[in-house]
């Protein structure tokens, strides 16, 4: 509940409404208009007319929004450990914890498992391309589940592309399955995917053979 009249035609993508509890909500507009978010949960109805003010329905309970960031949230995530300390390490952690929004599509501890060991040594030795790598997980603006739709392009910080491929039974972005959507902080969203996710979807081999200091291609 928010102590202000606010009917859906004010509703602009990214607009914070202070609630009651002080923690601010946070609505998004998806495809042209048609699809309206409240901290995730889909707006079913609008514009509810009652004698004391206006009723939004949505499809979900809005728990609580935690004040932390995404990096704070990463960081206190049992399954995110390795993710925040290569985010913190590559001096990522200022795109993750200011005021601008985000989406991060998060590889779990067992995403990075699956890489094997020698490459991962590769890769760690090589600044440049393991900091292109995980840009590729940072997108601009908050994008909710609800908001992703089947063969919509997902354009990183660093203009690269990921494609969404989206049914009624799973919803993955470049071959990553979403594990788990929908994870809301103060200044955007998670989403916990099972593997990492390549600037063109070449094989490790290939990324972790440039030489050190040498970065990927644009």
């Amino acid at each position: 509940m928010t102590p202000a009249f606010v009917f859906s035609q004010l509703f602009k993508n990214n607009l914070q409404l202070r609630s009651l509890t002080g923690v601010d909500l946070r609505i998004n507009v998806y495809q042209g208009g048609k699809v309206f978010t409240a901290s995730g949960a889909t707006l079913s109805s609008k514009n509810q007319l009652a004698s004391n003010g206006i009723v939004h329905v949505i499809d979900d309970v809005i728990l609580p929004v935690p004040r932390d960031t995404v990096l704070q949230a990463a960081r206190d995530h049992p399954d995110l450990t390795r993710l925040a300390e290569e985010f913190t390490s590559l001096n990522l952690t200022r795109a993750l914890d200011g005021r601008s929004p985000i989406t991060v599509f998060a590889p779990t501890d067992a995403a990075f498992e699956k890489i094997p060991k020698r490459i991962q040594d590769r890769l760690l030795k090589n600044i440049p391309t393991m900091t292109h790598i995980l840009q590729q997980h940072i997108v601009p603006g908050v994008v909710y589940r609800a908001g992703l739709t089947n063969g919509d392009p997902v354009k990183t910080v660093t203009g690269g592309i990921h494609f969404i491929t989206k049914t009624d039974k799973s919803l993955m972005i470049g071959g990553a399955n979403i594990i788990r959507a929908d994870i809301s902080t103060r200044n955007g969203v998670l989403h916990l995917i099972d593997r990492i996710l390549l600037p063109d979807d070449t094989e490790f081999e290939t990324k972790a053979a440039l030489p050190p200091g040498v970065p990927l291609p644009p």
